[in-house]
């Protein structure tokens, strides 16, 4: 419930940023909330307070990722082709997610609870990154 809470709050605001700054700083700001997520259920023990923050930071990065990655859809297609752009877009991401879902149940059945988190830390932070550098290049300055 406090993943969706946060989730709902965060949209707006996360919309708001995205066109002061651009999108791109703003997707890279939602892969570190996650990171912080993740560094934290990596490093401190299972308490009822780590949980509170950790599910407020999911649902700031799902309210802040999924807001802007929508948006980002149109600027890079055509308007007679924006069915089908949202269409591939959901493929996408839903292959990711199912991608993903495997990954990280193979890393806590064979590894254990800490590894797919740990995994989830880094390749937040490479999704950071990689978007920090998109965002220099001359062909992304539509998502700045």
């Amino acid at each position: 419930m406090l993943i969706n809470i946060f989730h709902a709050i965060i949209g707006i605001p996360a919309g708001a940023l995205s066109d002061r700054i651009g999108r791109g700083k703003v997707l890279a700001l939602g892969y570190l909330i996650l990171g912080c997520g993740d560094l934290i259920l990596i490093l401190l023990s299972n308490g009822i307070l780590q949980v509170l923050v950790v599910a407020a930071l999911f649902g700031l990065y799902f309210g802040t990722i999924e807001t802007v990655q929508r948006a980002t859809v149109p600027t890079f297609t055509d308007e007679s082709l924006r069915g089908t752009a949202y269409g591939i877009y959901y493929l996408v991401v839903g292959v990711g997610y199912l991608f993903a879902n495997i990954v990280v149940g193979y890393l806590w059945d064979t590894i254990g609870p800490s590894a797919p988190f740990t995994y989830s830390f880094f390749t937040s932070l490479v999704s950071a990154v990689a978007m920090i550098a998109l965002i220099k290049t001359p062909a992304a300055r539509r998502i700045k």
